[in-house]
């Protein structure tokens, strides 16, 4: 089981991962958009070989149903890195969550698959070789749930209308 932590800012990504069971740390850095996540699962590929694609947690559990209904949609950063680029991160960025299974599925804007994640219980779910949630859901008690996903506050919102505000501002840029 892996532990770890990452992070990424307009062109630039990175995932730090370290077990003591298999005695093993990796570190990837990348200077420009890019899953580092991805990068991180090849070389563990590589490093430790074929690996049985069942969680490593014991502590995975089925994903109720009520849960999936809720929390099904896109969700915008409302926590941005930096000013500067806070309304482009609002226009740009965001993740689509979708479940298949008993599986947590985070998806692009564009709806390019990102990562899987199998829950842990208690509205939190972990990547397949790590020991610590990366992502707890939030039931709000209001219209909007929201996701706490490292180190990132995001909320739902809708995705068709970011994609018409976006648009419109390109066209009335040209």
């Amino acid at each position: 089981m892996f532990h770890g932590h990452g992070g990424e800012i307009e062109g630039f990504a990175s995932r730090y991962l370290y077990s003591r069971e298999a005695d093993l740390g990796i570190a990837v850095a990348i200077n420009r958009n890019g899953d580092a996540n991805a990068v991180a699962d090849e070389l563990l590929r590589l490093l430790l070989g074929p690996q049985d694609t069942a969680p490593k947690n014991p502590l995975t559990y089925p994903i109720p149903d009520s849960l999936k209904e809720r929390f099904t949609g896109f969700y915008e950063f409302k926590s941005p890195k930096s000013e500067l680029i806070a309304f482009s991160d609002r226009m740009l960025a965001g993740l689509i969550l979708d479940f298949q299974s008993d599986k947590l599925i985070t998806r692009t804007i564009l709806g390019k698959e990102r990562d899987t994640l199998f829950y842990a219980g208690n509205n939190q779910f972990y990547r397949q070789h790590e020991g610590e949630p990366s992502i707890l859901l939030i039931d709000t008690g209001g219209p909007k749930p929201a996701m706490w996903i490292n180190d990132n506050y995001t909320e739902r919102e809708s995705r068709l209308k970011r994609i018409v505000i976006f648009f419109g501002l390109l066209v009335s840029l040209v």
